[in-house]
């Protein structure tokens, strides 16, 4: 049986194999082609990080699960886009049986991580997706536009920014919202609720970076911002199973 210290060793190694990938990532968009074995690597690196969740998962039914009848595979429940919080309940159920019972706190924990409770969650389906066995990691090159640096100047008005249908503002930790009376910075992410507004007001200037990346085909996620941040949350949740007593 996997223990705990083997699925953060492989959070370890997958720490290790990132930096491997940025190095074949950036060869990738520097020449405008995806190299023949990115692909692979990227799937092995998504495959390591998702066994780090299943091997969690085993220690908690090992522990506290219900041994009556055992589930013939045991896997980290994750709740499909779609799919309601009474489904994933069940799910639990089918591949923890007895965790419901003997300790709701752990199933609390496993339903915090699931898309529906905020949308922040909703890398967690898009790399279920990405690993399942029948599943190819397809790669497309793209031309992105980044705004390096936004100004609005709102004139007499106070400056709105407006985004249609709400969603999440990921900061990375140099990155900073700055206003007159104040600032966000830092790295975090800010939830937009689901605001229905739509237009910003006054002038805008910008900066603009025109580079290649390479997205996932499935998701139209940015390959290694993607792989990065599955990385540090397949952490965060490891070491939070992990520490479950």
């Amino acid at each position: 049986m996997h223990s705990f210290a083997d699925a953060l060793n492989l959070i370890d190694y997958s720490k290790a194999e990132f930096n491997v990938l940025k190095v074949e990532y950036a060869r990738s968009t520097e020449h405008k082609k995806i190299t023949i074995d990115l692909p692979a690597k990227i799937k092995n690196f998504l495959e390591n990080l998702r066994s780090s969740l299943d091997f969690c998962t085993h220690n908690l039914y090992e522990k506290f699960g219900d041994h009556t009848n055992p589930p013939k595979i045991i896997y980290f429940p994750y709740a499909w886009m779609g799919a309601t919080e009474k489904e994933f309940v069940k799910k639990v159920e089918i591949c923890l049986p007895g965790i419901q019972s003997s300790r709701p706190d752990i199933l609390a924990l496993l339903n915090s991580y699931q898309y529906y409770y905020s949308p922040a969650n909703a890398w967690l389906p898009q790399f279920m997706e990405l690993t399942n066995g029948s599943n190819h990691t397809k790669l497309t090159l793209q031309t992105v536009n980044d705004v390096e640096q936004l100004e609005i100047d709102p004139g007499v008005a106070a400056t709105r920014l407006f985004i249609r249908g709400g969603g999440v503002i990921d900061m990375g930790a140099n990155a900073a919202i700055r206003s007159k009376y104040g600032s966000i910075s830092g790295e975090q992410s800010i939830n937009l609720g689901s605001s229905m507004l739509k237009n910003i007001q006054g002038n805008i200037k910008g900066e603009m970076n025109m580079h290649t990346a390479i997205f996932f085909e499935s998701n139209n996620e940015e390959v290694i911002f993607f792989l990065e941040s599955v990385l540090e949350r397949v952490s965060s949740i490891s070491n939070d199973l992990a520490s479950v007593h």
